[in-house]
Order: C-alpha cells, then structure tokens, then sequence
C-alpha cells in the first residue's frame, strides 16, 4: 500500500510539473517579457490555494498582488 501511495505522489508531481511547463510555455508565447520566476510564484500560490474555500481566497488574492506589485515596483511601473 505504501509503495502505491509513493507512485500515486510521484505521477502527481510529474503531472504538475506537466502543467506548470505549459504555462510557462504559453507564457513565453504571449508575453515574454514575462519573467518565468513571476509565472512560477503565481503557480504554487494558486496550487496551494487551490481548495481553500471562497471566503479563504483572499489570502491567494493577496499574496499573488503582493508578488505583482513587486515585479511592477523592480520594473519601475509601480504605483499604477
């Protein structure tokens, strides 16, 4: 049971890896000027989140805005 468990982890990884690599993908392709870090960072706040309740998606919200304003500020856009 525990060797199923360990394999049934390892496709979950390998799938969400799968994922992230076609966002990243798409990014690139929509807008590259978008760093891969921001598109990573949003990815595993929203993969974190991703099951809290709608009245908990506040944090997600915040944390996500709070790493946009950041890359705006570095950019020298900030304060929009």
């Amino acid at each position: 049971m525990a060797q199923e468990q360990k394999e049934s982890k390892k496709r979950k990884i390998i799938m969400t890896d799968m994922a992230l690599e076609a966002l990243l993908k798409a990014a690139k392709e929509v807008a590259p000027e978008i760093l891969d870090s921001l598109v990573t960072s949003i990815y595993k706040i929203e993969k974190d989140h991703q099951f809290d309740k709608a009245d908990q998606r506040e944090t997600a919200v915040k944390l996500i805005q709070k790493i946009i304003d950041d890359e705006l500020e570095l950019r020298g856009i900030g304060g929009l």
